[in-house]
């Protein structure tokens, strides 16, 4: 799939789990100029939803 046409991405963290490469993708997905990507987690036992949009490669 050409990453150009992939307008959203949505990730779904596993309860309990900490996603390690979340950085890494975060400047993939820039990289691809994918403009939003959504983040849903558990990391603080209450469930959180990030979302990420204008994407800074050189950030």
């Amino acid at each position: 799939m050409d990453a150009a046409a992939v307008r959203l991405v949505v990730e779904v963290v596993s309860p309990g789990k900490r996603n390690e490469d979340r950085v890494r993708k975060r400047r993939e997905y820039a990289h691809a100029g994918i403009p939003v990507y959504v983040i849903v987690g558990d990391h603080d036992a209450e469930g959180t939803v990030t979302v990420l949009t204008e994407p800074r490669p050189d950030r």
